[in-house]
């Protein structure tokens, strides 16, 4: 995505950033420094002229208790170029348009946390400093375009992407799948989960999906649409029911059967093993933990895994490397955060279609497997997007 950094900030370093530091900062401290008060504010030089910059951010989020999740704004001279919801360290990007410049020198960066807050009001600390985010690296980039070729017609993207199943992690590659009309039954179709809680799952034959006990509406969505959060995995999922139903032991026992359900399907195309699998991860996910997971989806059958991971330059967009083992990895232009429906479609489609070109050559699979039919779509489809 990216060719040559035109500034890298380490925040760790005092020294390799406190020209550049304005008002709403701390000191560095082990792993960075952390922003103080409701807004933070970086002066830096104007980046060389290009069409487009990238901006990317390595941060962790302050946490405590009730507290999951801290709100960034970004916003360069006073225009927003991002907003994320932040529940993990991880690396935040944001486009910034070069007619958007001010071409006067210099360019203001600022940082809003809306949600920072008070140690000392969460738990037992006499620092009364109100946090929002430790950030940790900064790097200015010039933005690159993924290959060039013309677009890949629709009925192809579709017929494509009927060959590749989500993992979970984010609904990034659902709303990828849905622009093309590509409407699978699965169970990590619009849902979220964790890699560490995927393992335990797989580890225990996700039995407490049938928990309807573990079930939980999450507050804050609109009528008739909600997240239902399973306590036992860290698993969420969107759903689409009048709200009268949403509290009823029926209706929990109800998406317990169901979720139950739509494992055994997942189980049946693991075992088929026609597909290609999908999953998609930042900066804290390594090789060692997808070779992990590979290993326990070889449990039900010889599983092809494509790892699909945000592109740190632009020769690597759209390739994908065989890592050994029916393990691919796949670089797109960049991997979405709080709005998973603005992702890298070009880039993604670039990559699906490479990993079906590499798998062709390990002599793997590729023709789908229709575990589910028309019947079982209608029945089992109705509580979920």
């Amino acid at each position: 995505m990216l060719d040559g950094s035109f500034l890298e900030m380490d925040f760790t370093n005092e020294m390799d950033w406190v020209g550049y530091r304005r008002g709403g900062w701390s000191f560095p401290e082990g792993d960075g420094t952390w922003t103080v008060g409701l807004a933070s504010d970086l002066l830096v030089p104007e980046p060389a002229e290009a069409p487009c910059y990238t901006l990317l951010l390595t941060v962790s989020p302050f946490l405590s208790g009730a507290v999951t999740m801290q709100r960034m704004v970004v916003r360069v001279d006073g225009t927003k170029v991002g907003s994320f919801d932040v529940r993990h360290p991880q690396t935040l990007a944001c486009e910034i348009p070069e007619a958007m410049l001010r071409r006067n020198g210099a360019m203001r960066i600022t940082f809003e946390q809306p949600d920072a807050m008070r140690p000392s009001d969460v738990v037992a600390s006499d620092d009364q400093r109100l946090l929002g985010f430790m950030h940790r690296r900064l790097v200015l980039q010039r933005s690159v375009l993924p290959q060039g070729g013309p677009p890949m017609p629709a009925d192809e993207a579709a017929t494509l992407l009927r060959r590749f199943e989500s993992l979970g992690d984010t609904c990034e590659f659902s709303f990828l799948q849905r622009r093309y009309g590509v409407e699978p039954v699965g169970l990590f179709r619009f849902a979220g989960i964790r890699l560490h809680r995927l393992l335990d799952g797989l580890d225990e034959d996700f039995v407490g999906l049938g928990n309807p006990d573990l079930l939980k509406v999450l507050g804050g969505g609109v009528e008739g649409s909600h997240d239902i959060y399973h306590h036992g995995y860290g698993y969420v999922y969107h759903t689409v029911r009048p709200d009268a139903e949403l509290h009823t032991r029926e209706f929990r026992q109800q998406e317990a059967a169901r979720l139950r359900f739509l494992w055994r399907i997942l189980k049946g195309d693991l075992c088929a093993a026609a597909k290609i699998f999908v999953i998609r991860s930042g900066d804290d996910v390594s090789e060692r933990h997808l070779r992990l997971l590979l290993a326990k989806l070889r449990r039900y059958g010889n599983v092809t895994l494509l790892w699909v991971v945000q592109a740190s330059q632009a020769a690597q967009v759209g390739h994908v490397v065989h890592l050994g083992d029916r393990l691919l990895k796949g670089h797109v232009t960049y991997l979405t955060t709080s709005r998973a429906y603005e992702f890298a479609d070009k880039s993604w489609l670039q990559v699906c279609a490479e990993a079906e070109r590499v798998a062709a050559r390990l002599h793997l699979p590729s023709e789908p497997v229709h575990a589910n039919d028309i019947t079982q779509k209608k029945i089992y489809q109705a509580g979920a997007e």
